[in-house]
């Protein structure tokens, strides 16, 4: 059984990653896509992302924190909901106590 990323045992499959910045790509150890045709058609200068965090989702930003969409779905999901109890009435809240509605009550 060949390691990932390899054609054959011993010989490593040619990864490329892209370059946001100039809109080129190359060959890359740590690339993220396996064929440079691949890396060219998604590969744009300036082409970043941001997630919104209220959403859980990503959106195109020129200065963006991620370079590639998949990166940014990768980290970006939508924040865990908390609940606090005030005056008796439970409600989602960033800060809550309580992980869950019945945990609140």
């Amino acid at each position: 059984m060949c390691p990932a990323n390899t054609v054959a045992c011993g010989v490593p499959t040619r990864m490329y990653s892209c370059n946001s910045a100039t809109g080129d790509c190359a060959a890359s150890s740590s690339g993220t896509y396996d064929s440079l045709e691949s890396c060219n058609s998604a590969c744009t200068i300036g082409n970043r992302y941001e997630c919104d965090s209220s959403s859980g989702t990503c959106s195109s930003d020129p200065s963006g924190t991620y370079a590639t969409l998949t990166e940014c779905e990768s980290y970006c999901s939508l924040p865990d909901n908390k609940y606090s109890c005030t005056n008796g009435v439970c409600a989602t809240s960033a800060s809550g106590n309580y992980d869950s509605l019945s945990a609140c009550k």
